[in-house]
């Protein structure tokens, strides 16, 4: 996902080749609570499988996104891991 206020926001799925964009003009308050990554919280029933996450400060170019993506996939082979 790429996302800043005041731009359109894209969703990837770069392993079906898939990609979403839309409009949100909603600014994005730094959050006041904890994030957590992991299984089962008070408001999340189901669980999560996180290998590996990056995370940028800047808006990230479509091919920016896929040179993440390609040293991901290559990390996640290493793992045993088709993305």
């Amino acid at each position: 996902m790429r996302t800043k206020t005041g731009a359109k926001s894209k969703i990837f799925d770069i392993t079906n080749g898939i990609s979403i964009e839309g409009t949100d003009t909603t600014l994005r308050p730094l959050a006041d609570t904890f994030f957590r990554v992991g299984s089962t919280t008070i408001d999340y029933n189901g669980e999560s499988d996180i290998s590996a996450a990056a995370i940028y400060s800047a808006y990230l170019t479509d091919s920016e996104i896929n040179e993440v993506a390609a040293v991901m996939r290559k990390r996640m082979a290493r793992l045993g891991i088709t993305v």
